[in-house]
């Protein structure tokens, strides 16, 4: 009997002891919470299929944003996300966050395909964002006179919560 209450008195203190530690508001050093701050934008990026660069050395497309929101701040403590976004301005918008890879066809004689997948990425730094297209085994479009041909017009958009 005794070893009964024993247990039962423990099993209470226990109970007491934990709940007398919940807390609903964590603080640090007994300071108050402070309010919750953070700031949002999003930046839309209109990539021109003439405004695609080449870059030689990596075998792929490129192009450099120069955006100044993109500032050290953001670079340090923000998050953001770009997508690409498909049918800009229209009620079928909808966007697909990069990177992103596409698999694709083509037909390079009668019946015969060539398959590759198109890989579409980002880098960034300060007051920069670049978009960068890679085609697996380096298979791009070309012109008759063997001139690359550039990628088509896109549409990106840049969410960042700092």
């Amino acid at each position: 009997m005794k070893k009964q209450v024993l247990f039962a008195l423990l099993a209470l203190a226990t109970v007491i002891g934990f709940n007398s530690c919940r807390r609903t508001n964590c603080t640090c050093d007994h300071h108050e919470p402070e309010p919750c701050k953070f700031n949002t934008f999003t930046c839309d990026l209109r990539l021109a299929s003439a405004d695609w660069q080449w870059d030689d050395q990596n075998q792929q497309f490129y192009y450099h944003f120069e955006v100044p929101e993109m500032t050290s701040t953001i670079y340090n403590y923000g998050v953001f996300t770009v997508y690409r976004e498909y049918g800009k301005g229209t009620n079928g918008a909808y966007q697909v966050a990069l990177p992103q890879t596409i698999c694709n066809a083509v037909e390079v004689s009668a019946g015969n395909y060539a398959y590759y997948t198109q890989h579409i990425d980002y880098a960034y730094g300060l007051g920069f964002i670049e978009i960068i297209l890679t085609n697996s085994d380096y298979f791009y479009d070309q012109n008759d006179s063997g001139q690359l041909i550039n990628p088509e017009s896109m549409d990106f958009r840049v969410q960042i919560v700092y």
